[in-house]
């Protein structure tokens, strides 16, 4: 067989590798040290997602072009598509910060732990953006037999019925008994739709409080790990248990679906404590791994504005290189903003070329 662990694969083994043993080094809330991060060219920028394609040339450009406004606008929220009388007030229930996790007062009060309710929130506000972002049974102007906005759009979940290795749940033990856990949705693009392309679209939760400026374990171990099982991915569909096995299953470079690819960009909307989200965009840039970080926006309150602006994110179409946009995306809503939440102990980083959206530049969205 082939040595496969060359170049760029080679590359996202070893930060993997690199990653993993620095578990004891971790600042409060998993936080990774900004040497680490600098002596591992990794290169974090803070970057304005609402002033998309800046058009700076010091790292590379970002492969994934936000859905139109127009698009949510068309295919509006409308709870009362769900028919169900018990299923629609489930449905419809935000985790307001402090109050009931679940339109339900039975399933409220299944809460055992009161002491993890911190976490409930976090993992319900996911839940309620993937519902939102997705559209499963809540949007209007699908097309009869497409049951959601993601299908419509040409992307699916991956799971294991692809050549692709999807976890679901990482499980890691810190000091041998502290257990920190971290998950991820992962969704690609359907090849008859938009064609073979290595991008991917994660939507993690975090068990742990994020803070501007600073980057968690958890965020930097899902993207890595999907950009190594995107790097191994076998051209011939087949289901294995994990990338081991897809490696073992391969005689050849060329037996790689994506073995000319350079970048393998990856786009993660990131749901942290207590009840908040960012957005990353990563990919290779030779030796380095670029990552561009967005702010905080706060989940603690419903806000549709924030919730279509992140979903525009989860929805977005792939780019090649060369049709890299520049200043082509202006958000034209206030968004729920998280302020004086910035880590002490990490440095400022330099930010990107911002352009922060005019509060007097509204436009209206249809109310549920």
């Amino acid at each position: 067989m082939a040595n496969l662990n060359t170049g760029i694969r080679g590359r996202l083994d070893a930060l993997l590798k690199t990653v993993v043993e620095i578990k004891s080094g971790l600042l409060n809330d998993g936080i990774l040290p900004d040497q680490f991060l600098q002596d591992n060219h990794i290169r974090v920028i803070d970057h304005d997602f609402t002033n998309f394609g800046d058009g700076t040339t010091h790292t590379s450009p970002i492969l994934f072009k936000p859905r139109p406004l127009v698009f949510f606008k068309n295919h509006y929220v409308d709870f009362s598509l769900i028919t169900d009388s018990v299923l629609r007030p489930r449905a419809m229930h935000y985790p307001t910060s402090g109050g009931p996790l679940f339109g339900d007062e039975w399933l409220s009060k299944r809460v055992l732990d009161p002491s993890n309710r911190v976490g409930m929130y976090t993992e319900a506000s996911a839940r309620y953006l993937h519902q939102w972002a997705y559209g499963h049974g809540i949007r209007q102007g699908l097309p009869p037999g497409t049951p959601n906005l993601s299908s419509l759009v040409g992307i699916s979940p991956v799971g294991s019925g692809s050549s692709f290795h999807a976890e679901g749940t990482f499980i890691d033990l810190f000091d041998g008994h502290s257990v920190q856990r971290y998950t991820s949705d992962v969704l690609a693009y359907d090849s008859e739709a938009q064609g073979v392309k290595p991008h991917l679209i994660l939507l993690g939760t975090q068990e742990n409080t994020g803070c501007n400026g600073s980057m968690m374990y958890g965020e930097l171990v899902l993207l890595i790990a999907a950009m190594i099982n995107r790097a191994y991915q076998a051209a011939v569909v087949d289901e294995v248990p994990d990338k081991e096995d897809v490696v073992a299953h391969i005689e050849r470079e060329e037996d790689l679906l994506f073995k000319d690819e350079k970048s393998f960009p990856v786009l993660m909307v990131s749901v942290v404590r207590p009840q908040h989200a960012r957005i990353f965009y990563t990919c290779m840039d030779g030796e380095d791994l670029v990552i561009r970080q967005s702010e905080l926006y706060s989940l603690e309150q419903k806000n549709d504005r924030t919730l279509d602006f992140l979903s525009r994110f989860l929805l977005s179409s792939p780019l090649d290189e060369q049709l890299q946009p520049q200043g082509m995306f202006k958000v034209l809503q206030p968004l729920q903003h998280v302020q004086g939440q910035q880590n002490p102990k990490q440095r400022k980083r330099k930010r990107d070329e911002a352009g922060s959206p005019s509060s007097s530049e509204k436009e209206n969205f249809p109310e549920e």
